[in-house]
């Protein structure tokens, strides 16, 4: 008989635990529960998005079903963002569709402080790819309002130049 089954049972649900994302299930998919990362600076944000753009949200596009780390963290709103500047990533196109990434583990409001792309001034969009579409780099952090006029929170250094 094993001696070790009993204590490594025991080991790898306090190993999720202690991880900072818990599964759970939403009917057969998994169900991810992130501890979002906290992003102390615009230029700490601006440093891990995939895309950072200028630009307006100028129309709600329906939902999608968001994942995080192969987890589905819950239904996502998307917005249309109409483009005006690129600062970095790839996107050519003028209209973006882009998530705002839910708060997630089965929450039945899944934007309690409100929904960040749900908004009508200029802002500066910080986005990644989490493991599908465009999405807000978390729950709460992926949109700072930019008025017309107003300088840079970051540095772009060693970046290419912004497109027009």
């Amino acid at each position: 008989m094993n001696r070790c089954a009993p204590t490594l049972a025991l080991m790898i649900p306090v190993a999720f635990a202690l991880s900072g994302c818990q599964f759970g299930m939403d009917g057969n998919r998994p169900l991810a529960c992130v501890d979002w990362v906290f992003f102390a600076t615009p230029q700490s944000m601006y440093d891990d998005a995939k895309l950072v753009a200028v630009g307006r949200v100028t129309d709600g596009a329906g939902t999608i079903d968001s994942y995080v780390s192969g987890g589905y963290t819950g239904p996502a709103n998307t917005y249309l963002f109409e483009v005006e500047q690129v600062l970095r990533g790839e996107f050519d196109d003028r209209t973006l569709t882009v998530g705002s990434q839910p708060v997630g583990c089965g929450a039945t409001n899944q934007y309690p402080d409100g929904d960040q792309l749900d908004t009508d001034e200029r802002i500066i969009l910080f986005a990644s790819d989490h493991d599908g579409p465009w999405m807000t780099l978390t729950s709460t952090q992926g949109v700072i309002p930019f008025p017309e006029g107003a300088g840079l929170p970051f540095e772009t250094a060693g970046d290419p130049p912004p497109n027009p």
